[in-house]
């Protein structure tokens, strides 16, 4: 991602909008926030969190960051995850979904979700496979409860090798979609590996997810030892559940 310098001309245009609403603020009435339904999730539930029917389909908005000394630049667009086909496994099924950008496929990956929990199978271009599954959200579901992931993979940062997940279950949230706010179930997790230049990566990202639903919400944020940080974000736009 080049960086382009957008600052200066956001601060103007910020200061414009705040003038034009200032002129205009008598009379104003803020409309009521809207309620969001609890969620009332309950443990037993747990394989709802993702629902695995071939055909299904959730569309995101992406959102991409990048800040550092050089400068910092962004970029907007949409994917689509589209599961091509499924299969039962022991205590659960395991579906294959393809990632979708400007209808093109660019990637499969491989999910699963069984009695002990959901889980990626495999990530990247190449469908680099988590050895072993990378454990996404542990079964059963207990606010606060932690639970370690290491193994070898797919890295944050493009490569492949060894890396550590330490996650942790904060319980229902209220977060914001592109469709409204919802409630969903938040897992918070910190990723550690280190790059192929012997530098040590950290990501920190944060998960929601809503039974019936699957992954509404995806937030993740990489920092590098030399200033930089690039942020991702994913934000529910419509799904289509079979």
């Amino acid at each position: 991602m080049k960086p382009i310098h957008i600052f200066a001309a956001c601060a103007a245009a910020l200061g414009l909008v705040a003038a034009g609403c200032g002129n205009k603020s008598e009379g104003y009435q803020a409309k009521p926030v809207a309620k969001v339904e609890p969620i009332n999730f309950q443990a037993g539930q747990e394989k709802n969190l993702f629902p695995m029917t071939v055909g299904s389909q959730w569309v995101y908005t992406v959102e991409a960051a990048v800040r550092g000394p050089q400068g910092s630049g962004g970029d907007r667009g949409e994917v689509t995850l589209l599961v091509k086909s499924v299969k039962d496994v022991p205590g659960g099924k395991r579906a294959e979904i393809d990632i979708i950008r400007n209808d093109q496929v660019q990637e499969r990956t491989i999910w699963m979700v069984n009695d002990k929990g959901i889980y990626q199978v495999s990530s990247g271009r190449n469908n680099v496979l988590f050895n072993p599954p990378q454990l996404q959200f542990s079964f059963p579901y207990e606010k606060g409860k932690t639970f370690l992931w290491e193994g070898t993979g797919s890295l944050p940062d493009g490569g492949t090798g060894r890396m550590k997940v330490k996650s942790r279950i904060l319980g229902e949230e209220e977060v914001d979609t592109e469709t409204g706010r919802v409630s969903a179930i938040a897992v918070q997790s910190m990723t550690t590996w280190r790059s192929a230049q012997g530098v040590d990566m950290r990501m920190i990202g944060m998960s929601w997810w809503k039974p019936n639903e699957g992954l509404v919400r995806v937030r993740q944020e990489l920092a590098s030892p030399n200033g930089q940080t690039a942020v991702q974000l994913l934000r529910l736009k419509s799904s289509t559940l079979k």
